[in-house]
This record gives C-alpha cells, structure tokens and sequence, in this order.
C-alpha cells in the first residue's frame, strides 16, 4: 500500500518547515535548487566516507568554509560547473553513472533558474508555497487529502472565487489579493493539462461535497467537474472519504499533499502539509512523517473507488439538482 501512495518514508531536509512565523516570499526557485544541489553533494560525500577537511586536503575545494556553504545552499556561495565536476570526481562519482547525470541536472537548473510564472504574485505568496508550486513541477506522483476545501488544483472558477472570498472585508485591498491567489491557482491548474501530466490521487473528505461554498449550483457545478475527471481523465484518479470512515482513519492534517518522484531525480519523497487561511510547512521530522503516513494508508484503505467514488458523486448531483 504504501508503494501505492508513494508515502514518504525519508527524512526530506532541504526545504525545511515548522517554523511558527511565515517565511517570506522565495520568488523564483533558485534557493530551492541550491538546496537540493547542496544535498546531493553532501550524499556523495558521505557515500565516499570523506570529510570536509579531506575534501580540501585532496584539492576539490579551497576551504570547508566554501564548502559548508555549498552543501548548506547559501545564497552567496558561488558554485561553478567545474567546482561541481571536481567535487564530483573526487567522491569518485563516474561521469557516465546516474548519480553524475542528476548532480549535473541540478546545476544546471541552478545556472538557468533566474525567474519563475508566480514572480509577480510575491505579495500573497509564501516562501514554502513557492517550493510546492516548483516541487509539483518536478513530481511524478502526487497524493492529496483534503478535509476542508476541493483540492486547489480540481476547482472550478466559481468554486474557486467563493472559497478565496471568505474571509473578505469588502476593501480593495483584499480584492486585489484574491485575484491574485485566483490567477496563481488557474496557473497551477496548468499543470494537469500538459503533455505528461504527473498522476494525480485526490482524497476528499465527504463533508467537502456537502459544504455550498458559492451555493448549490456553484457546488454541484463542481461535484460535475469531479465527477467528469474521474471519469475521463486517466492521470486523476479522485476517491471520496465517507463519513462514517472515521470510525477508522481520518487525515492528520487538514490538507496535505504528498509528492513523489521519477528515479532519475533522487530526490525522496516531500510532504507538505497546510490548514485553511494558514500558510503550510514542509514535513521532514521522521516521527511526523510516519504519522502521517500511517493517516494516508488508512485513508487510502477506507475511502470509495472509483466506482463507488463515481456512484456517490452522481447521488450528490441529483440531490443538489432540486436546490438549483
């Protein structure tokens, strides 16, 4: 089951989480990539048993100072492509092997990543956020499980105004920002629509299909989305969580969105995890994750199929089509 969710089993540290203040906004995902550069050349270290003083003693570095801060994704540390190479071929990584071609890759990114879509929109983004938008980018797999909202990358336009619109103070202000957040969902929601779309698992609790965010008809307009995409789309696979299933399981957070990997990236799994009008956190600590991946397997056992899923969707509509 858990091969089946892509459950995170790792530690993930690079991009952090579980401070109680927001970070501010990261802008384009260059501080990510120097992160997960940095990783990587800590792994191959490691896996080649040397230490940073080795390391300098054998001539790939000028300093532990300069590497510390390589491994460590400072923002200040210039890393070149042959800085990369010789540190590379002094962990004894062969030219021609996979760990070679994904350390490359992500210097790569690193030499070309000056800019990201969601620049213009820092004034309502966070610095985690930012990381979920490039992460999901990168994924094969992504799991979500939503207790309060229809996850963000399946809502319809209307669904989508009437849950940024709560909480609103009728000022200017707060209209500017919603229609900043609605332009960086439908953004996002690109992502389902390109040539090789990651797979996506959607479990949505019950309760979701039954809250009239917008009213009835902009709620059953949804549920006929959700419907029309279990139906249709192979890469979307949306599976409801009955109520009576929290006898159970349920969910340890209010949304989280577990993303997994293709082998060539190395990269383990990451989980992030948010709650409504709060700004989310990347999950690392081992204890957490396992938490959270026992929440997921026993929601992954309890929830419909997608034959029942499709069943209950369609009850839903009938119900809803008397109140429209």
């Amino acid at each position: 089951m858990s091969e089946e969710l892509g459950v995170a089993a790792r530690r993930f540290e690079v991009v952090g989480g579980g401070a109680e203040e927001p970070a501010p906004h990261r802008g384009s995902p260059v501080p990510l990539i120097r992160s997960l550069l940095g990783s990587s050349l800590v792994m191959l270290r490691k896996t080649a048993g040397l230490t940073g003083e080795e390391v300098v003693r054998m001539g790939a570095i000028g300093s532990t100072t300069t590497l510390s801060r390589v491994e460590n994704g400072d923002p200040k540390a210039r890393v070149t492509e042959a800085m990369v190479r010789g540190l590379a071929a002094c962990y004894g990584v062969a030219e021609d092997s996979a760990d070679f071609w994904a350390l490359m890759q992500r210097w790569e990114r690193l030499s070309s990543a000056t800019t990201a879509w969601w620049d213009p929109y820092g004034d309502v983004l966070q610095a985690d956020f930012c990381d979920l938008l490039y992460m999901e980018n990168l994924a094969s797999k992504i799991t979500v499980c939503e207790s309060t909202y229809v996850p963000g990358l399946l809502q319809t336009p209307r669904y989508m105004a009437a849950v940024m619109n709560l909480p609103f103070r009728g000022v200017p202000a707060d209209r500017d920002r919603i229609q900043q957040r609605r332009d960086v969902r439908r953004q996002r929601q690109r992502l389902l629509e390109r040539d090789n779309p990651p797979e996506l698992t959607a479990f949505i609790d019950e309760a979701v299909t039954r809250r009239p965010y917008g009213g009835p008809q902009v709620l059953r307009e949804q549920l006929r989305h959700l419907f029309n995409l279990c139906e249709n789309q192979e890469a979307v696979h949306i599976r409801i969580l009955p109520l009576a299933s929290y006898e159970h399981a349920a969910p340890l957070s209010p949304s989280s969105t577990l993303l997994g990997f293709p082998p060539e990236q190395q990269m383990p799994e990451a989980l992030y995890a948010e709650s409504p009008n709060v700004a989310g956190t990347w999950v690392y600590e081992e204890v957490q994750l396992d938490l959270h991946r026992a929440a997921l397997l026993g929601v992954s056992k309890h929830a419909l199929d997608k034959a029942e899923t499709m069943a209950f969707l369609k009850a839903r509509l009938a119900e809803l089509e008397d109140l429209v």
